[in-house]
């Protein structure tokens, strides 16, 4: 019951930020691009990028923690008196050990949201791609999507197909470059191990 509720809240977190409040001007909200999951001793640390406006130059990286996914995300509002807009979000990345952990709950809030967002795999942490920097410059949100092919039906139902397990593509940071270094396996949602690239 508990877990029912957990992502009961998250789907409702994630949907006010795709559907609502429609009344708040663009200068309040920030337009997620790509949301990074970590899975902590304490519960979870978020990683989102956001959107580049005409007042930067370049995207922007937030990060925030809670001991549930939804009070992770609710802290971004708390924290920057803005409000995460996430209809643009087209990347989740998945932290090594929120995978070992399993993914069908944090997966949970999205299948409404964003059913067609891609999904990937850290070889480490979430946090360090998303905050791998070129030249003092945060890497392309489009740049590190490119790499991956999998989206959120893709997995599920490989997940859910009899006989047959889902697989997600692991990007690894190199000297500030995003990589893929191989395939992730599933099963139940939890990952198997990690099929190194040729």
């Amino acid at each position: 019951m508990k877990r029912l509720l957990s992502i009961v809240a998250v789907c409702l977190v994630l949907g006010w930020g795709l559907f609502g409040p429609r009344g708040l001007e663009l200068h309040q909200r920030v337009l997620i691009q790509a949301i990074g999951i970590d899975k902590t001793a304490t519960g979870y640390q978020v990683t989102l990028r956001a959107a580049s406006t005409s007042q930067q130059a370049e995207e922007r990286l937030y990060t925030c923690a809670g001991a549930t996914l939804e009070q992770a995300l609710e802290s971004f509002s708390h924290a920057t008196g803005r409000e995460p807009l996430y209809s643009h979000t087209g990347l989740v990345v998945f932290g090594k050990t929120c995978a070992q952990a399993g993914l069908e709950e944090v997966l949970a809030p999205f299948y409404q949201g964003r059913p067609t967002v891609k999904l990937s795999l850290s070889s480490d942490s979430a946090k360090e791609v998303l905050s791998a920097k070129q030249d003092s410059i945060l890497a392309p949100v489009e740049e590190i999507s490119a790499l991956v092919e999998t989206d959120l039906l893709t997995f599920y139902n490989d997940e859910n197909r009899p006989g047959s397990q889902g697989s997600l593509p692991v990007l690894s940071v190199y000297k500030g470059q995003v990589a893929r270094s191989g395939q992730a396996v599933f099963q139940d949602y939890r990952l198997l191990g990690i099929e190194k690239a040729g």
